[in-house]
């Protein structure tokens, strides 16, 4: 009985804290990429009407967040006190993106239109935010942006758009199966000292006992 019982304790509490840890270091390579370089950071104009197709990378697959577009002015014009403003001058623009594979199928199309429900930790509180498509497949995309609208008031302006992975619960995710699977291999451990132990004290247990019949 206690054999079945500590090897199933062995078994088992391993497989969870494989589990554990696997989903852990998922949830810390989307903290590792919100907080790394940007997914995407090119030269813009916003002045003027553009069409343009920009390469990038997707290499974390957030649980809960998501990744955005911001555009970084430089200078900054006077009215982007806040980002509800930023973005009502970047809706003028009117623009299309569409994000292609590398062999040249639309994956995802949507509008240009500089809304994103929530504010990134890391941006100012005068950052236009764009959201950008969720749950992509990991791999290399092309970002087509079309606008067919010139955005004045930022003639003259040095601009990047910029594309940034943003993590809601994923460094909790992290934090808490991180202890789990501590817990789960420490009980694994206990399961496999026990199962040694029963070993030690039966070794028919392993050994069937030999002899004349």
């Amino acid at each position: 009985m206690w054999k079945w019982l500590f090897s199933g304790l062995f078994v088992i509490s391993t497989a969870l804290a494989v589990y554990c840890f696997g989903l852990s270091a998922s949830a810390q390579k989307v903290v590792n990429a919100v907080n790394g370089p940007p997914v995407l950071q090119v030269r813009v104009d916003f002045s003027k009407p553009f069409t343009n197709e920009f390469a990038f990378r997707h290499t974390a697959e957030p649980f809960y967040g998501t990744t955005y577009l911001t555009l970084k002015a430089d200078p900054c014009p006077g009215n982007w006190t806040n980002t509800e403003n930023a973005c009502d001058d970047l809706k003028e623009a009117h623009g299309q993106m569409r994000v292609i594979s590398t062999n040249n199928a639309v994956i995802k199309r949507g509008n240009l239109d500089w809304f994103y429900w929530m504010r990134p930790r890391s941006e100012p509180e005068n950052a236009p935010l764009q959201g950008f498509f969720p749950r992509l497949p990991l791999g290399d995309y092309r970002l087509h942006v079309e606008t067919t609208t010139a955005v004045p008031q930022l003639s003259g302006a040095k601009q990047e758009l910029i594309l940034r992975y943003d993590y809601i619960h994923e460094s909790s995710i992290s934090h808490a199966f991180r202890i789990l699977g501590v817990v789960f291999a420490v009980i694994a451990g206990i399961g496999a000292i026990g199962l040694f132990w029963q070993i030690k004290r039966h070794p028919e247990i392993i050994r069937p006992p030999t002899g004349r019949y």
